[in-house]
């Protein structure tokens, strides 16, 4: 029966570190393209005046049906 060596076990605890900063880097990844994907959207309704009243981006802007009451 094979028993782990010190450096088996230490190279085996690097390859898991290892694997987990890519897992790491690749939310980090996700979570910046989401964002993105989330400002280009905003844009996009921004541009086109659809966002919705409950946006919480809209609360700077004034009601049109606010003004006129």
């Amino acid at each position: 029966m094979h028993r782990d060596t010190p450096d088996d076990i230490r190279l085996r605890n690097e390859a898991i570190w290892a694997r987990v900063e890519l897992l790491e880097d690749e939310n980090r990844l996700a979570r910046a393209a989401q964002e993105a994907r989330k400002t280009e959207v905003a844009n996009q309704l921004d541009y086109t005046g659809l966002r919705r009243p409950s946006d919480p981006d809209e609360s700077h802007r004034p009601q049109e049906e606010d003004t006129q009451a």
